[in-house]
């Protein structure tokens, strides 16, 4: 839970959605989007409280889905930006992707949850998907998610 939130929204600076959400809106492909760091939460929130992430996090999803419902509407979604690696999106691909992304990170966290109890359900773990890992998969988040999972303490993995 606790990387989800520092994943999904750092806490001194916003993800990289509504600033890109304002490039498409103001400057079109004239402009590339900043770069992201996606590793840079890692160090900077290391001491922060799972509570004050949890606080942050619902302070900027709340002004995100506001700004989003001012600033955007049907006439927009075909709007152009330019990523720095990917070349040119629309405003649907980035709102889309940004869905998508916050849908891995529930997926994360049921694969975490689900991972505590991976000696409790015994001989059913052949038939529980969530439990199983495919080889192939180890470099995919669900993967991950599973290999921290809560200590029995019930403390949240950080």
């Amino acid at each position: 839970m606790a990387q989800l939130l520092r994943d999904a929204q750092p806490m001194q600076t916003p993800a990289p959605w509504m600033p890109r959400v304002d490039i498409i809106l103001e400057h079109g492909t004239e402009r590339p989007f900043e770069p992201f760091d996606r590793f840079a939460h890692v160090e900077r929130d290391r001491d922060v409280s799972l509570h004050d992430l949890i606080d942050r996090f619902e302070e900027l999803r709340a002004d995100s889905l506001m700004r989003l419902r001012e600033l955007v509407d049907e006439d927009d979604l075909d709007r152009r930006g330019m990523h720095p690696d990917l070349g040119e999106v629309t405003m649907r691909h980035l709102l889309a992707t940004w869905a998508v992304h916050d849908l891995d990170h529930v997926a994360q966290i049921y694969s975490a949850l689900a991972g505590s109890h991976d000696t409790d359900v015994g001989p059913w773990k052949a038939y529980l998907g969530i439990l199983t890992v495919d080889p192939k998969m180890e470099s995919s988040s669900a993967f991950w998610a599973i290999q921290v999972v809560p200590a029995k303490s019930g403390a949240l993995p950080m």
